[in-house]
């Protein structure tokens, strides 16, 4: 749940954007900022707070010339797990995001295809590792090693010659 005690008030927002809290009303109910009500801890009537970062973000947007600030992350237990770097255009963020989360897909895509299947050096694979690398049930294999149209080797478990599963 968000710490709405970090929101900006509606006269914050409006003294951050240059203009009236009416016209902050108007940019909430047109989705441009995020708003919620709240209650202070210490009690007393609910009131609405808007999300900082877009205030900032259509502040930039009003005015291109004042740097857009994208605030840090949190991991919930109020430390910093990363921090997105001064742009003057919220793009360059966008941009930036892309281009991280691209990277993380292909680093994982690596890691499970380095670690889900055998080396291509491995001359003999175990069942499991067989069905793995050409994609097949276990029970498949199986069938085709007692039909005799898959060679295969039993050393306490069923061993395949891999150039053998590639002709099946």
């Amino acid at each position: 749940m968000p710490d709405y005690s970090t929101w900006l008030t509606k006269q914050q927002a409006a003294e951050v954007l240059g203009v009236s809290t009416k016209t902050i009303e108007q940019f909430a109910l047109a989705g441009k900022i995020q708003y919620t009500r709240w209650r202070r801890p210490t009690g007393g009537m609910q009131i609405a707070v808007y999300f900082p970062e877009d205030v900032e973000r259509l502040a930039h947007e009003r005015n291109p010339s004042k740097p857009y600030v994208a605030a840090a992350s949190s991991n919930g237990n109020g430390h910093t797990v990363g921090t997105v770097a001064l742009a003057t255009r919220p793009d360059d963020d966008v941009q930036r995001l892309v281009a991280a989360l691209r990277a993380a897909v292909d680093y994982v895509a690596d890691a499970q295809a380095t670690t889900s299947t055998p080396a291509a050096t491995t001359l003999f694979l175990t069942l499991e590792e067989a069905a793995t690398v050409a994609n097949l049930p276990q029970a498949y294999l199986r069938r085709a090693i007692r039909e005799g149209k898959l060679p295969a080797v039993k050393t306490g478990g069923w061993r395949i010659r891999r150039r053998d599963l590639e002709q099946l």
